[in-house]
């Protein structure tokens, strides 16, 4: 997502091949991602491309857990 977007109930999240891959294989749903970036802990803008911002979320083993 864009790092000066601001996510709402309303946005559309658009998934690249990549991560639609990487969602299968790490068994993460879109509606997970979804939560995420509705609700963050903690949004860290992407030190290599100003328009890519990671939303981080604390999961339900209390590990830190990172989508972009």
């Amino acid at each position: 997502m864009r790092s000066d977007a601001t996510p709402s109930e309303s946005t559309k999240l658009e998934f690249t091949k990549h991560a639609v891959h990487a969602m299968a294989e790490r068994m993460v749903s879109v509606e997970w991602v979804e939560r995420a970036v509705a609700k963050p802990a903690l949004r860290v803008p992407d030190p290599n491309d100003p328009e890519v911002e990671a939303f981080f979320v604390v999961s339900r083993n209390m590990a830190t857990e990172c989508c972009v």
